[in-house]
């Protein structure tokens, strides 16, 4: 299976282990660490992840959001598809701030 891209969004800032700048007075930079039992960064998605196998999303985990983070958007998006720009395959939005991660086969 070809690679597929799962950026977190933070305040829409894409933040898929980059990173970015903390809106907060301090403007201190923070880093966010996206992580999967499921697969190793730069790895392809296992074909359980895929129509191949049982279609479903993977465990998620991050840490080191920005203390302001609001809300997170997790996007599965396929650069490799045969489309223009790619194909986004789903997107989870409105995940609390509190959530450390997502575990597999969020409906």
């Amino acid at each position: 299976m070809k690679r597929v891209l799962l950026i977190v969004l933070a305040l829409a800032a894409i933040v898929a282990g980059a990173t970015v700048r903390d809106t907060s007075a301090q403007g201190a930079a923070a880093k966010i660490t996206v992580e999967s039992t499921a697969f190793k960064d730069g790895q392809n998605l296992p074909d359980d992840y895929s129509s191949f196998g049982k279609n479903v999303s993977p465990p998620l985990s991050w840490s080191g959001a920005p203390a302001t983070t609001r809300q997170f958007a997790v996007v599965c998006h396929d650069p490799d598809a045969p489309m223009p720009g790619g194909f986004t395959h789903w997107v989870i939005y409105k995940i609390p701030a509190s959530a450390k991660g997502l575990p597999e086969a969020v409906p």
